[in-house]
């Protein structure tokens, strides 16, 4: 996978998860593709598909405008079309506040996201987070 490809991609995930549009990552998805959310929270569980996916995105959304947002500082490509994102997650949210780094690694085809799981250091703090 070349170069401008593994940007792009990386660029509408981050776009979506920094502004809650779930447009920029709903043309990265197909219906088979799969995302992985670990833990304990409101959140966890496997997400399947464009729908699923983008509704998810949309959770994110009714967070954002209390401060959810996530800002990219990473992107790194590995073999066989992985690609991981690295960033932040900040926001608040009934009283609660949230400050935790995170990481989505996907594996990427032809621009499409096959599969993906996001992580974060910090399981304990996201999941009182979305209580």
């Amino acid at each position: 996978m070349d170069r401008a490809t593994i940007d792009q991609v990386a660029h509408d995930v981050s776009q979506s998860l920094a502004t809650g549009d779930s447009r920029p990552l709903r043309g990265r998805l197909r219906d088979n593709t799969l995302l992985h959310v670990p833990g304990a929270s409101g959140l966890s569980g496997e997400y399947q598909g464009v729908d699923a996916i983008s509704d998810l995105i949309d959770r994110f959304v009714d967070q954002r405008k209390q401060g959810l947002r996530f800002t990219a500082s990473n992107v790194a490509q590995g073999s066989g079309g992985r690609l991981q994102l690295c960033g932040t997650f900040e926001g608040r949210r009934a009283g609660r506040e949230l400050t935790v780094e995170a990481m989505i690694e996907m594996e990427v085809t032809e621009g499409t996201i096959r599969e993906a799981w996001l992580s974060c250091p910090d399981q304990t703090a996201w999941d009182a987070f979305w209580r």
